[in-house]
């Protein structure tokens, strides 16, 4: 595996991606309830050093900035096929609407879900 890290300032505080090949694999702040173990992250690189966390900490910049509404990165989060579900559907949300666990649930199917729904968002390793 090809997995390497690093960590970028942002005007939310420091921020580190991880990626593994070309894709985005996590994106954690310092303090992040379920921010893996370091060890996990792989090699610490310099943005400017790799295109793929070059492109995504560019692609963070320009969120927090107000000039970029979508990201164009190819995201690989893990997680089984229920969070996969849900992350899906959150990725949907468009800019700056919001939504309900509950909403959620009931795109899955079943509104009861909305409980697993906000365990699922709670455990995205790509949270913006």
């Amino acid at each position: 595996m090809d997995t390497r890290h690093t960590e970028i300032e942002t005007t939310l505080g420091a921020v580190t991606f991880v990626a593994t090949g070309a894709d985005i694999t996590g994106l954690y702040f310092r303090h992040h309830i379920r921010r893996p173990a370091q060890e996990s992250f792989g090699p610490a690189v310099a943005p400017v050093a790799d295109p793929v966390l070059a492109r995504a900490a560019t692609q963070l910049g320009e969120y927090l900035a107000g000039t970029r509404s979508e990201f164009d990165l190819a995201i690989a989060a893990v997680g089984d096929g229920f969070r996969q579900a849900v992350w899906g559907l959150v990725a949907q949300i468009p800019f700056g609407e919001t939504t309900t666990y509950g909403a959620i649930a009931q795109r899955l199917g079943d509104r009861s879900l909305a409980y697993r729904v906000g365990q699922a968002v709670g455990a995205n390793p790509v949270c913006i």
